[in-house]
């Protein structure tokens, strides 16, 4: 039997080797390595193990990526990569006896479209202007953001698209301000950054209100005066239609009354009464109802409230205005009333009078009546109402056995 020497290369048992044959971008966030397996050491492989480096945040130590990539593997995809960021990548493969060698390769990552801007406000608002505001993204995904596209639209309708041009800077802060708008109407706002490569997302939609304008006043505005025989009371009915351009939302209306009113007074000089009723009224409503002093001049004037205040007030038209009804004296003033001194069994009674105001109304005449009261009456049972007095003549009242009565003594104009 004869021997010969045996030259071993290798060790029986040693780790594999690999090669990374190509590290692609497959879009700005996602990257695919190949490789191939170059030398088994004798072994099965029983799994490869992957790192990762950023470049970007100035570190230099490697990540785990995953440490359990099947045997039979010959590629890998990294997703939730960052554009335009330089990575490097090291794979290594595993048997019994150990790792390889790292095999690494770098790659930079495409730039891609800006992202999504997070931070909108609005800054200011008035009734026909809206100014936003929004804060640059902290990345700009590899490409330098040259302008904003801001569009606003009012229930999912466009009303303005513009483009703010920027230029290369570190400003962080912008503001776009859209002008010509309605008062009080809700619009949505958004914006997106844009670079050479194209626009990112839009931003979240931003709710905002401007503020209320001047109301035009109600339309076809009307007053008609009447008088109540029943109550003996003056009133007036005002009725409206809405404003044709509100500016915003009706919150009520305000009623203006103004009464002028030339009369006598009881001193007789002729005088003239102004003054003005303030009335609010609920924005559901467009009647108003009011008792009013008679003998008066009405003139009615409305503004329609909104969020900004009153409005402008209507201007008065012949339908807008009416004179109420005339009607007794409210009060009469003190009289005196007196027997005639040096006359026999005082036959004769003295009537002193004072003017009575005609506020009221023209005071056609006077008329005074004479009540004889009954033994045991009282004037307390006289009626309020002098319409409700009997009148009867002075013959009958004093002729023998009447008990009492009441007859006109005198009439007299002023």
């Amino acid at each position: 039997m004869t021997t010969s020497p045996l030259l071993c290369m290798s060790q029986p048992q040693e780790p594999a080797e690999i090669s990374v044959d190509s590290v692609e971008a497959l879009d700005s966030r996602t990257a695919l390595l190949r490789w191939s397996l170059e030398y088994k050491g004798n072994l099965p492989i029983k799994r490869y193990h992957l790192q990762m480096k950023n470049y970007s945040t100035g570190g230099a130590d490697w990540l785990d990526m995953d440490d359990k990539i099947p045997a039979n593997a010959t590629s890998y995809t990294v997703r939730y990569l960052a554009p335009a960021v330089t990575y490097g990548f090291q794979l290594a493969a595993v048997n019994e006896a150990g790792h390889s060698n790292w095999e690494a390769k770098n790659l930079t990552m495409p730039a891609d479209v800006p992202p999504k801007i997070s931070w909108v406000q609005m800054m200011a608002s008035t009734n026909e202007t809206l100014l936003f505001g929004w804060r640059r993204p902290s990345h700009d995904n590899g490409a330098e953001i040259s302008h904003y596209v801001v569009q606003l639209s009012q229930q999912q309708k466009l009303v303005s698209n513009e483009t703010l041009p920027v230029l290369p800077s570190e400003r962080q802060n912008y503001i776009f301000i859209f002008v010509g708008l309605e008062p009080g109407e809700c619009y949505a706002f958004q914006v997106q950054p844009c670079s050479q490569i194209g626009c990112g997302s839009w931003s979240d939609e931003l709710d905002a209100t401007t503020s209320d304008g001047m109301a035009d006043p109600p339309e076809n505005i009307e007053m008609r005066c009447f008088h109540d025989n029943t109550q003996n009371i003056n009133y007036v009915v005002v009725t409206w239609d809405s404003p044709k351009n509100v500016r915003g939302s009706v919150q009520a209306y305000n009623v203006t009354l103004e009464g002028e009113a030339r009369y006598r007074n009881a001193s007789g000089q002729v005088v003239t009464d102004t003054f003005q009723e303030f009335n609010e009224v609920q924005k559901e409503n467009k009647v108003f109802k009011s008792t009013v002093r008679p003998n008066t001049n009405y003139t009615v004037k409305i503004c329609t409230v909104n969020k900004a205040g009153c409005g402008h007030l209507s201007t008065p038209t012949e339908k807008a205005k009416c004179v109420s009804p005339p009607s007794v004296p409210s009060s009469m003033p003190e009289f005196k009333l007196n027997t005639m001194e040096g006359h026999e069994k005082c036959r004769q009674l003295k009537l002193k009078l004072q003017k009575v105001s005609e506020r009221d109304g023209f005071i056609r005449c006077y008329r005074v009546i004479v009540i004889k009261l009954a033994k045991g009456e009282y004037i307390s049972i006289l009626p309020r109402n002098p319409h409700e007095v009997n009148l009867t003549s002075y013959e009958g009242v004093h002729q023998n056995g009447a008990g009492g009565g009441a007859y006109l003594a005198e009439a007299f104009d002023k």
